[in-house]
């Protein structure tokens, strides 16, 4: 196992060294980070809508398409925790508790989304009485 050298071109510090190379860095995180926001954003929405619907109609079919949304949500949130390496956070350093790391945000993250839609979807009610 290598490591990399502090300021090599490899571990990327040495273009963060002027204003332009962190202006630089920081659109790259922007042009990154705002795409995958406003997915979040629009899944937000559609978890309401999908609620507001099954509050609304009492169907079924509407409360399962929530609660599959809501599971599918979970795992998207789980699989993209576990992609972020978390050993060395927290006192991590093995895969087992890795995993749990992962799945306790991803529970998080997923649990703060639906109680947004909750909230969007009570709005949209109350609107539109």
């Amino acid at each position: 196992m290598s490591t990399l050298e502090p300021g090599s071109a490899k571990d990327g510090s040495a273009h963060r060294e002027t204003e332009g190379g962190w202006l630089g860095a920081c659109d790259r995180f922007a042009l990154t980070a705002a795409p995958t926001w406003f997915n979040w954003l629009e899944w937000v929405f559609v978890l309401g809508a999908l609620d507001y619907l099954a509050a609304k109609s009492g169907a079924w079919l509407a409360h399962l398409a929530a609660a599959v949304a809501l599971g599918l949500l979970w795992m998207y949130f789980n699989a993209f925790f576990v992609r972020l390496q978390l050993k060395g956070w927290f006192g991590v350093h093995s895969a087992g508790p890795e995993r749990a790391l992962a799945t306790v945000a991803s529970s998080v993250l997923a649990g703060g989304f639906w109680f947004a839609a909750q909230v969007i979807a009570e709005t949209i009610a109350t609107s539109t009485k």
